[in-house]
């Protein structure tokens, strides 16, 4: 089993004080989760090695905490986005599940979304490469309160109303490099960017150093964002496995996909 930490090599972790992010959110969900092989998977497909005999399933452990403090949450509802037939997972009183998909035999993309009466949901996205089995640890989920007040000040609704939104992390290497500025498609509102302290500010105009976009209003739905610094790119990993983003064919951009009344966490790196 493979972990996301090569990840740090171009990530570093920063705190923000108003709302305890990190960049990409990474210094507090990047470990990658316990992960064991189960039994034969239903529909799982050919074993890796290309025999006929049923592939085993690949089991993720992880938990869903408060983002603010970090208390369990029990009962939060964690499935595959547009996987119906990979069934949901429920946490226990201590925040943890435990949650199984078929193994990949090919390079795959997948989003799973983790709910919970009184928070707002979140979204992470995955791409695996065959033989990897990477996982976040902990997910980290708004309350309702805290999810309404980074909103407000962005100027978005709040929690509810079926909608999505994006926070976006900007890793740049070259720090104090030009400013950069960050588009959408489909278009929703903003993005505003969030200042040093982690506060939503509608006056930004762009980003110059590590940093946050923050997306709102969005439709439920594939996702583009594409950033006017055409050095940044998608976040390869020589396991052939990547965390915050889908690869996208277009120059600066990646590609992911939004939840009803959930924020989904995206990330991009900046070379020097």
């Amino acid at each position: 089993m493979s972990t996301l930490n090569g990840l740090v090599y171009a990530v570093r972790s920063r705190q923000m004080t108003k709302w305890s992010l990190s960049v990409g959110g990474l210094g507090l969900w990047l470990a990658a989760a316990s992960c064991t092989a189960s039994g034969p998977a239903p529909g799982a497909g050919p074993a890796p090695d290309g025999s006929s005999s049923s592939a085993e399933a690949v089991q993720f452990t992880a938990k869903v905490v408060e983002r603010n403090g970090g208390a369990a949450i029990p009962g939060a509802r964690i499935c595959v986005v547009d996987l119906s037939d990979i069934p949901c997972a429920t946490s226990a009183s201590d925040g943890s599940y435990t949650i199984s998909m078929p193994v990949w035999t090919t390079d795959v993309d997948f989003a799973f979304n983790a709910t919970a009466a009184g928070h707002l949901g979140s979204t992470w996205l995955l791409h695996e490469a065959p033989g990897d089995a990477s996982w976040p640890t902990v997910q980290q989920l708004y309350d309702d309160a805290a999810a309404t007040d980074l909103m407000s000040h962005a100027g978005f609704a709040g929690p509810g109303g079926g909608k999505g939104s994006v926070l976006l992390s900007v890793y740049r290497a070259s720090q104090g490099a030009a400013g950069m500025t960050v588009t959408s498609s489909p278009a929703g509102g903003g993005p505003v960017y969030l200042d040093p302290t982690g506060t939503p500010d509608p006056a930004l105009t762009g980003l110059t150093t590590d940093g946050y976009a923050l997306l709102g209003n969005l439709a439920p739905g594939p996702i583009e964002i594409t950033v006017s610094d055409t050095s940044c790119t998608q976040t390869f990993l020589t396991n052939g496995s990547y965390f915050g983003m889908w690869a996208d064919a277009k120059p600066a951009t990646i590609a992911g996909v939004t939840v009803a009344d959930s924020i989904t966490q995206m990330n991009m790196v900046c070379p020097p």
